[in-house]
């Protein structure tokens, strides 16, 4: 008696499925498909377009967005050397600071749900020592962003040209 049993399921590689379509393809005569169309940059309309502005120009971005632009060259390109407004949380930088030029603007990010929040803290860089603060006090920073690698990873710094005490925003995480 034999028995048959069915055969054993296997994912397909994307690599053979191409390789078995371009096959078929050339088989019964039609010609490889173009390649996909070239992925569009990322433009200065295209952040004006996403990103609100204040009456000054500068753009309305969260410290979550700032941190965040550090690992996407084409929003790099774009975003450097543009005036940026973000509200925080303040706190000493520990880390590159041997002048006491830097500071930290601080904010939770809710990822999942409440008691999991995730917390961003973007770079701020001044020209002469850093202010004197109240730690985690909210402040309103206005500033021209910059990328520079420091330890082998690309860091967003805004170099502040305005900072300032604000009261509490009504939602102390973003959502």
């Amino acid at each position: 008696m034999t028995l048959l049993l069915p055969p054993r399921k296997r994912p397909v590689r994307k690599v053979a499925a191409l390789l078995i379509l371009s096959l078929a393809g050339h088989a019964i005569g039609i010609a490889n498909p173009p390649p996909p169309p070239p992925k569009a940059a990322f433009s200065l309309a295209d952040l004006q377009a996403q990103v609100p502005q204040n009456k000054q120009g500068a753009f309305l971005l969260e410290v979550p967005d700032i941190c965040n632009s550090g690992g996407d060259p084409e929003v790099q390109a774009v975003l450097a050397g543009k005036t940026v407004e973000t509200v925080g949380q303040v706190m000493p930088d520990a880390t590159n600071n041997p002048d006491g030029k830097r500071l930290r603007v601080v904010r939770s990010l809710i990822v999942c749900c409440a008691l999991h929040p995730k917390q961003y803290a973007a770079v701020l860089e001044f020209p002469g020592k850093a202010p004197a603060f109240k730690e985690m006090s909210w402040i309103k920073v206005v500033g021209t962003i910059a990328y520079r690698n420091e330890s082998g990873k690309i860091m967003p710094i805004v170099s502040v040209t305005n900072f300032n005490e604000t009261p509490q925003p009504a939602n102390l995480m973003l959502h």
